[in-house]
């Protein structure tokens, strides 16, 4: 998933912060 989310591993946390 990280991989995936690479470009964006900011989006990936607060969308993870966010649920």
């Amino acid at each position: 998933m990280s991989l995936k989310l690479n470009s964006t591993p900011m989006a990936a946390i607060a969308k993870s912060s966010n649920g």
